[in-house]
Protein backbone atom coordinates (compact mmCIF):
# COMPACT_ATOMS: atom_id res chain seq x y z
CA UNK A 1 0.00 0.00 0.00
CA UNK A 2 3.20 2.36 0.89
CA UNK A 3 4.20 2.69 -2.86
CA UNK A 4 0.98 3.48 -4.02
CA UNK A 5 0.46 7.45 -4.39
CA UNK A 6 -1.92 8.65 -6.00
CA UNK A 7 -4.83 11.69 -5.16
CA UNK A 8 -7.89 9.35 -5.64
CA UNK A 9 -6.64 6.43 -3.27
CA UNK A 10 -6.81 6.90 0.48
CA UNK A 11 -2.92 7.65 1.95
CA UNK A 12 -0.87 5.13 4.21
CA UNK A 13 0.42 7.40 6.90
CA UNK A 14 2.21 5.14 8.80
CA UNK A 15 2.03 1.81 10.93
CA UNK A 16 1.65 0.93 14.66
CA UNK A 17 1.45 -1.91 16.91
CA UNK A 18 -0.28 -3.15 19.98
CA UNK A 19 1.49 -4.70 22.86
CA UNK A 20 -0.08 -7.92 22.04
CA UNK A 21 1.82 -7.55 18.18
CA UNK A 22 -1.11 -6.56 16.45
CA UNK A 23 -0.28 -4.40 13.57
CA UNK A 24 -2.53 -1.55 12.34
CA UNK A 25 -2.14 0.95 9.26
CA UNK A 26 -3.04 4.47 9.75
CA UNK A 27 -4.67 6.28 6.79
CA UNK A 28 -5.31 9.96 6.07
CA UNK A 29 -8.58 10.84 7.83
CA UNK A 30 -11.29 11.98 5.23
CA UNK A 31 -14.14 13.25 7.32
CA UNK A 32 -16.98 13.17 5.11
CA UNK A 33 -17.27 9.63 5.08
CA UNK A 34 -17.96 6.97 2.70
CA UNK A 35 -19.57 6.87 -0.85
CA UNK A 36 -22.06 4.69 0.21
CA UNK A 37 -23.47 6.92 3.01
CA UNK A 38 -22.98 10.45 1.15
CA UNK A 39 -25.44 8.82 -1.84
CA UNK A 40 -28.09 7.51 0.74
CA UNK A 41 -28.19 10.44 2.80
CA UNK A 42 -28.22 12.83 0.11
CA UNK A 43 -30.02 11.34 -2.94
CA UNK A 44 -30.90 12.48 -6.30
CA UNK A 45 -32.38 15.60 -4.69
CA UNK A 46 -28.66 17.34 -3.98
CA UNK A 47 -26.19 14.90 -6.33
CA UNK A 48 -26.71 15.46 -9.88
CA UNK A 49 -25.25 13.26 -13.03
CA UNK A 50 -22.59 15.27 -13.35
CA UNK A 51 -21.27 14.59 -9.41
CA UNK A 52 -22.10 10.95 -10.08
CA UNK A 53 -19.71 11.25 -13.27
CA UNK A 54 -17.04 13.47 -10.88
CA UNK A 55 -17.09 10.75 -8.06
CA UNK A 56 -16.61 7.64 -10.57
CA UNK A 57 -13.89 9.71 -12.66
CA UNK A 58 -12.26 10.15 -9.11
CA UNK A 59 -12.29 6.72 -8.44
CA UNK A 60 -11.64 5.49 -12.21
CA UNK A 61 -8.30 7.72 -12.14
CA UNK A 62 -7.20 5.63 -9.00
CA UNK A 63 -7.76 2.26 -10.79
CA UNK A 64 -6.23 3.02 -13.86
CA UNK A 65 -2.89 4.32 -11.38
CA UNK A 66 -2.95 0.89 -9.96
CA UNK A 67 -3.39 -0.88 -12.79
CA UNK A 68 -0.35 0.38 -14.26
CA UNK A 69 1.37 -0.24 -10.85
CA UNK A 70 0.39 -4.00 -11.90
CA UNK A 71 -2.29 -4.04 -8.38
CA UNK A 72 -5.54 -5.70 -8.48
CA UNK A 73 -7.94 -4.24 -5.57
CA UNK A 74 -10.29 -7.24 -6.01
CA UNK A 75 -12.91 -5.38 -3.30
CA UNK A 76 -14.57 -2.58 -5.35
CA UNK A 77 -17.43 -0.67 -4.07
CA UNK A 78 -19.51 2.25 -2.65
CA UNK A 79 -18.74 1.23 0.99
CA UNK A 80 -14.43 1.35 0.36
CA UNK A 81 -14.58 4.77 -1.31
CA UNK A 82 -13.85 7.77 1.16
CA UNK A 83 -14.56 10.89 0.58
CA UNK A 84 -12.70 14.41 1.28
CA UNK A 85 -14.40 17.56 2.60
CA UNK A 86 -13.24 19.93 -0.70
CA UNK A 87 -15.87 22.15 -2.16
CA UNK A 88 -17.75 22.41 -3.80
CA UNK A 89 -17.77 18.94 -4.11
CA UNK A 90 -15.43 16.58 -2.71
CA UNK A 91 -12.98 14.33 -3.80
CA UNK A 92 -13.35 10.41 -4.17
CA UNK A 93 -10.99 8.22 -2.99
CA UNK A 94 -10.38 4.39 -3.71
CA UNK A 95 -9.61 2.86 0.14
CA UNK A 96 -9.80 -0.64 2.16
CA UNK A 97 -6.68 -2.12 0.72
CA UNK A 98 -7.16 -5.27 2.56
CA UNK A 99 -7.97 -7.75 -0.52
CA UNK A 100 -5.82 -6.38 -2.88
CA UNK A 101 -2.78 -7.62 -4.10
CA UNK A 102 0.01 -7.75 -6.72
CA UNK A 103 -0.66 -9.29 -9.94
CA UNK A 104 1.41 -11.51 -11.70
CA UNK A 105 2.24 -14.11 -14.58
CA UNK A 106 0.23 -17.95 -14.35
CA UNK A 107 3.87 -19.11 -13.92
CA UNK A 108 4.94 -16.98 -11.06
CA UNK A 109 4.13 -17.37 -7.73
CA UNK A 110 1.67 -15.11 -5.72
CA UNK A 111 1.31 -13.33 -2.45
CA UNK A 112 -2.55 -12.15 -1.23
CA UNK A 113 -3.19 -9.91 1.67
CA UNK A 114 -5.63 -12.71 3.13
CA UNK A 115 -2.46 -14.69 3.80
CA UNK A 116 0.27 -11.56 4.55
CA UNK A 117 -1.99 -8.78 5.85
CA UNK A 118 -1.92 -6.21 3.02
CA UNK A 119 -0.87 -5.33 -0.27
CA UNK A 120 2.23 -7.40 -1.22
CA UNK A 121 4.22 -8.51 -4.24
CA UNK A 122 5.38 -11.69 -5.67
CA UNK A 123 7.18 -13.84 -3.53
CA UNK A 124 8.29 -17.78 -3.55
CA UNK A 125 6.55 -20.03 -1.57
CA UNK A 126 3.03 -18.81 -1.48
CA UNK A 127 -0.34 -20.57 -2.63
CA UNK A 128 -0.85 -20.41 -6.81
CA UNK A 129 -3.88 -22.06 -8.82
CA UNK A 130 -3.88 -25.83 -9.83
CA UNK A 131 -3.55 -26.14 -13.68
CA UNK A 132 -6.84 -27.23 -14.18
CA UNK A 133 -7.71 -23.74 -13.07
CA UNK A 134 -6.24 -22.28 -15.90
CA UNK A 135 -8.11 -24.84 -18.22
CA UNK A 136 -11.23 -24.39 -17.00
CA UNK A 137 -11.72 -21.20 -18.30
CA UNK A 138 -8.47 -20.91 -20.66
CA UNK A 139 -10.15 -17.56 -22.62
CA UNK A 140 -10.05 -15.95 -19.39
CA UNK A 141 -7.14 -16.64 -17.86
CA UNK A 142 -4.53 -17.00 -21.06
CA UNK A 143 -1.73 -14.76 -20.78
CA UNK A 144 -3.32 -12.37 -18.76
CA UNK A 145 -1.52 -11.61 -15.17
CA UNK A 146 -3.51 -12.87 -12.23
CA UNK A 147 -3.52 -13.05 -8.31
CA UNK A 148 -5.04 -15.74 -5.90
CA UNK A 149 -7.13 -15.21 -2.69
CA UNK A 150 -6.89 -17.40 -0.36
CA UNK A 151 -10.01 -15.54 1.31
CA UNK A 152 -12.62 -18.40 2.63
CA UNK A 153 -15.57 -15.63 2.11
CA UNK A 154 -15.71 -12.33 -1.20
CA UNK A 155 -18.07 -10.08 -1.38
CA UNK A 156 -20.59 -11.92 -3.97
CA UNK A 157 -22.66 -9.29 -5.41
CA UNK A 158 -19.68 -6.85 -6.17
CA UNK A 159 -17.40 -9.97 -7.39
CA UNK A 160 -16.92 -11.10 -11.17
CA UNK A 161 -18.66 -14.25 -11.85
CA UNK A 162 -15.04 -15.86 -12.94
CA UNK A 163 -13.79 -14.70 -10.00
CA UNK A 164 -16.32 -15.72 -7.73
CA UNK A 165 -16.01 -19.46 -8.97
CA UNK A 166 -12.14 -19.78 -8.46
CA UNK A 167 -10.98 -16.77 -6.28
CA UNK A 168 -8.59 -15.78 -9.23
CA UNK A 169 -8.46 -11.97 -10.09
CA UNK A 170 -7.75 -9.80 -13.28
CA UNK A 171 -7.82 -6.34 -13.79
CA UNK A 172 -10.70 -7.33 -15.79
CA UNK A 173 -12.69 -8.93 -12.46
CA UNK A 174 -11.87 -5.24 -11.28
CA UNK A 175 -13.72 -3.56 -14.58
CA UNK A 176 -16.64 -5.79 -13.55
CA UNK A 177 -16.52 -4.47 -10.12
CA UNK A 178 -16.29 -0.96 -11.52
CA UNK A 179 -19.32 -1.68 -12.90
CA UNK A 180 -21.00 -2.66 -9.87
CA UNK A 181 -19.83 0.66 -8.61
CA UNK A 182 -21.36 2.60 -11.27
CA UNK A 183 -24.94 1.01 -10.77
CA UNK A 184 -24.76 1.59 -6.84
CA UNK A 185 -24.04 5.23 -7.83
CA UNK A 186 -26.77 5.61 -10.53
CA UNK A 187 -29.25 4.11 -7.76
CA UNK A 188 -28.05 6.67 -4.79
CA UNK A 189 -26.88 3.64 -2.73
CA UNK A 190 -28.95 0.80 -2.90
CA UNK A 191 -27.91 -2.89 -2.53
CA UNK A 192 -27.02 -4.45 -5.76
CA UNK A 193 -29.58 -7.35 -6.93
CA UNK A 194 -31.86 -5.68 -4.51
CA UNK A 195 -34.26 -8.86 -5.68
CA UNK A 196 -32.12 -11.57 -5.55
CA UNK A 197 -30.33 -13.17 -2.16
CA UNK A 198 -26.75 -13.56 -2.11
CA UNK A 199 -26.61 -17.03 -3.10
CA UNK A 200 -28.66 -16.91 -6.28
CA UNK A 201 -26.54 -14.19 -7.76
CA UNK A 202 -24.00 -16.20 -9.52
CA UNK A 203 -26.96 -18.45 -10.95
CA UNK A 204 -28.88 -15.26 -12.34
CA UNK A 205 -25.18 -14.51 -13.75
CA UNK A 206 -24.39 -17.37 -15.32
CA UNK A 207 -28.08 -17.47 -17.41
CA UNK A 208 -27.13 -14.41 -19.21
CA UNK A 209 -29.00 -12.13 -16.65
CA UNK A 210 -28.11 -9.00 -15.81
CA UNK A 211 -29.15 -6.12 -13.53
CA UNK A 212 -31.69 -3.42 -14.64
CA UNK A 213 -31.02 0.15 -15.82
CA UNK A 214 -31.43 2.52 -12.46
CA UNK A 215 -33.99 4.86 -12.71
CA UNK A 216 -33.32 8.15 -14.72
CA UNK A 217 -29.48 6.91 -15.48
CA UNK A 218 -28.37 7.66 -18.89
CA UNK A 219 -28.57 5.43 -21.74
CA UNK A 220 -25.00 5.82 -22.43
CA UNK A 221 -23.90 5.24 -18.50
CA UNK A 222 -25.63 1.92 -18.22
CA UNK A 223 -24.30 1.05 -22.17
CA UNK A 224 -20.92 0.76 -20.24
CA UNK A 225 -22.02 -1.15 -16.80
CA UNK A 226 -23.08 -3.51 -19.49
CA UNK A 227 -20.15 -3.28 -21.15
CA UNK A 228 -17.72 -4.23 -17.77
CA UNK A 229 -20.57 -7.18 -17.15
CA UNK A 230 -19.40 -8.88 -20.43
CA UNK A 231 -19.22 -12.72 -19.19
CA UNK A 232 -15.66 -12.72 -21.28
CA UNK A 233 -13.44 -11.14 -19.22
CA UNK A 234 -11.61 -9.91 -22.43
CA UNK A 235 -14.73 -8.52 -24.19
CA UNK A 236 -14.35 -6.08 -20.58
CA UNK A 237 -13.31 -2.48 -21.54
CA UNK A 238 -10.10 -1.37 -19.78
CA UNK A 239 -9.43 1.25 -16.91
CA UNK A 240 -7.69 3.50 -19.81
CA UNK A 241 -10.76 2.79 -22.02
CA UNK A 242 -13.84 3.47 -19.07
CA UNK A 243 -11.84 7.04 -18.45
CA UNK A 244 -12.29 8.26 -22.07
CA UNK A 245 -15.72 7.31 -22.24
CA UNK A 246 -16.62 9.02 -18.51
CA UNK A 247 -14.84 12.12 -20.09
CA UNK A 248 -16.67 11.97 -23.17
CA UNK A 249 -20.19 11.55 -20.75
CA UNK A 250 -19.08 14.46 -18.75
CA UNK A 251 -18.95 16.99 -22.12
CA UNK A 252 -22.66 16.11 -22.74
CA UNK A 253 -23.93 15.25 -19.24
CA UNK A 254 -26.27 18.73 -19.45
CA UNK A 255 -30.35 18.96 -20.43
CA UNK A 256 -32.49 16.30 -19.56
CA UNK A 257 -31.53 12.73 -19.92
CA UNK A 258 -33.92 10.91 -22.16
CA UNK A 259 -35.77 7.36 -21.10
CA UNK A 260 -33.51 4.46 -21.76
CA UNK A 261 -34.29 0.85 -23.76
CA UNK A 262 -34.26 -2.11 -21.77
CA UNK A 263 -32.40 -4.63 -22.89
CA UNK A 264 -34.81 -8.56 -23.22
CA UNK A 265 -32.58 -9.95 -20.57
CA UNK A 266 -32.36 -7.83 -17.36
CA UNK A 267 -33.67 -8.14 -13.25
CA UNK A 268 -36.87 -6.45 -13.26
CA UNK A 269 -36.30 -3.44 -10.88
CA UNK A 270 -39.17 -0.98 -11.47
CA UNK A 271 -39.60 1.47 -8.81
CA UNK A 272 -35.68 1.27 -8.06
CA UNK A 273 -35.67 4.56 -6.16
CA UNK A 274 -39.05 4.69 -4.93
CA UNK A 275 -38.87 2.39 -2.20
CA UNK A 276 -39.31 2.39 1.32
CA UNK A 277 -36.67 4.18 3.43
CA UNK A 278 -36.39 0.55 5.14
CA UNK A 279 -35.40 -0.28 1.60
CA UNK A 280 -32.98 2.12 0.82
CA UNK A 281 -31.05 1.73 3.96
CA UNK A 282 -30.78 -1.87 3.35
CA UNK A 283 -28.30 -3.33 5.58
CA UNK A 284 -25.04 -4.58 4.26
CA UNK A 285 -23.84 -6.72 7.64
CA UNK A 286 -25.59 -9.95 6.07
CA UNK A 287 -25.45 -9.29 2.49
CA UNK A 288 -21.97 -8.73 1.78
CA UNK A 289 -19.96 -11.70 2.03
CA UNK A 290 -22.64 -14.75 2.86
CA UNK A 291 -24.05 -17.48 0.27
CA UNK A 292 -21.50 -18.67 -2.34
CA UNK A 293 -18.44 -19.82 -0.79
CA UNK A 294 -15.87 -21.32 -3.78
CA UNK A 295 -14.59 -24.45 -2.53
CA UNK A 296 -10.74 -24.43 -2.35
CA UNK A 297 -7.80 -24.23 -4.67
CA UNK A 298 -5.31 -26.85 -4.10
CA UNK A 299 -1.35 -25.88 -4.10
CA UNK A 300 0.66 -27.16 -6.12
Amino acid sequence: MAVLKHRNLVSLVGVTEDPDGTFYLVTEYLQTGSLLNYLRSRGRTLITHRDLLSFATDVVQGLVYMEDKGFVHCDIAARNVLLTDAQPLPVAKLGDFGLACHVCSQNASMTTSASSGGITGSQPGTTAPTPSAWSNSPSIYSGNPVCVENIARIPIKWTAPESVRTRIFTPKSDVWSFGILLWELYSYGRLPYPRLLTNQVLKFLESGERMGIPEDCPPSIYGLMMRTWKEDPSHRPSFAQIQMDLASFCTKSSGPVPPAPRPGRQQSLSGLSRGSSDDLYDSLQDEVCVGYVPPPIPAY
